[in-house]
């Protein structure tokens, strides 16, 4: 689908029949996972994505600013949420040996303990709040339709 100039004209029926039940169920899959992680681990959803992007990272850790570009957050804010699972004993921060400049963050064997433990609740909770509604014939296209917004920088994703 083409669109026109997007900096005046309104959303189209088109693309509010895609984006209002995104920004619904967004909403609801996320509260109910936040509810869950925090019932029973005491972090919340976006603090547990912080850690599991680092348990993704080279060595479980990354550069603070990667972390912020990575969730979208701002550099406050990222620093706000590493110092409070640093409070917690989940996280380290060192200044990086090669570039004095630059603050990593890096797991803990405590996080590592946390995501290990977690791991049941995070999976069923996602099959339970998202993956048990999407026909599994069109789990490829979610992926790639989520996978586009995730990674905005690919020029081949985005739609003109």
């Amino acid at each position: 689908m083409k669109r026109t100039d997007t900096s005046t004209t309104e959303l189209g029926p088109e693309e509010m029949a895609a984006l209002a039940p995104f920004v619904l169920a967004a909403t609801q899959v996320i509260g109910a996972l936040d509810t869950e992680m925090k019932r029973a681990f005491g972090i919340g959803h976006f603090d547990y994505v912080l850690l599991w992007e680092l348990l993704r990272s080279p060595r479980r850790q990354a550069r603070m600013s990667d972390l912020a570009s990575m969730l979208r957050l701002a550099p406050s804010n990222i620093t706000h949420r590493v110092r409070r699972l640093e409070n917690r004993g989940l996280l380290v921060r060192r200044v990086d040996a090669n570039d004095g400049r630059v603050v990593l963050a890096r797991l803990t064997p405590k996080a590592l303990r946390l995501l290990r433990d977690s791991r049941p609740l995070v999976r069923d909770g996602a099959r339970r709040h998202f993956l048990d509604h999407i026909d599994p014939n069109r789990l490829e296209s979610v992926a790639a339709i989520f996978s586009a917004i995730a990674n905005p920088e690919n020029p081949e994703r985005r739609r003109t």
